[in-house]
């Protein structure tokens, strides 16, 4: 497993990325919150030339369940990352679909856990125009293989034929995948951009679960 998801586990659990600007997006995401909470109180804190260890440590403790604070950083690219620290990284947050249909713009997510038992590697993409392709080797009660919408010219279909599930989306074809729509996954340099990081509230039953990465 590469040290990028290692070093900062499980807040890479899962990684969300959206084609925009960060400013734009930290201005939208306040005018969004603030229906339900004061502007104020949604204020971020902006990080500047932090590296990508000073950025995700600063989304610790981990929490579980749901999650208190969202990462942002202006990556080398024109993408945005987008981060969280619940136990399942950014899981299960609605901000990423939200703005990729705001912005109307291309959205990435990936997610993986292999290491884990039960264990998951997941490649999801949606643009504007509705191109959707979802990948996945998945383990609940069993091991799943999701393969749906078209796939891109440049994917590796034999691992799809492989005869282990979880050997059909390894690390590095995630890597490669990323790399074609212009996301280092694996590079800590990639991810040294300015950042905006949000504290929020969490659930009623939500608590720090580690200090820590590792957990």
């Amino acid at each position: 497993m590469s040290t990028m998801f290692t070093k900062f586990w499980p807040i890479t659990k899962t990684l969300e990325f959206l084609n925009c600007d960060l400013d734009d997006f930290v201005d939208e995401f306040i005018k969004w919150k603030s229906i339900i909470m004061s502007p104020e109180s949604i204020k971020p804190l902006i990080l500047e030339n932090k590296t990508a260890e000073q950025a995700f440590a600063s989304c610790l403790p981990i929490v579980h369940p749901g999650r208190t604070k969202l990462l942002a950083i202006q990556t080398d690219s024109n993408w945005i990352c987008l981060a969280g620290n619940g136990r399942g990284g950014n899981e299960g947050d609605t901000t990423f679909d939200f703005f990729g249909r705001e912005f109307r713009t291309e959205r990435l997510a990936i997610a993986y856990s292999l290491q884990n038992d039960p264990g998951s590697s997941q490649f999801y993409y949606n643009n504007e125009a509705n191109r959707r392709r979802y990948i996945a080797a998945h383990k609940e009660s069993r091991w799943k293989f999701y393969n749906e919408g078209e796939p891109f010219d440049w994917e590796n279909l034999d691992l799809y034929k492989e005869r282990k599930i979880k050997d059909r989306l390894p690390l590095e074809a995630l890597d490669d995948y990323c790399s074609e729509l212009g996301v280092r996954l694996l590079d800590p340099n990639f991810y040294v951009g300015k950042a905006a990081l949000f504290e929020l509230p969490g659930f009623p039953q939500t608590k720090v679960i580690s200090s820590s990465f590792g957990c």
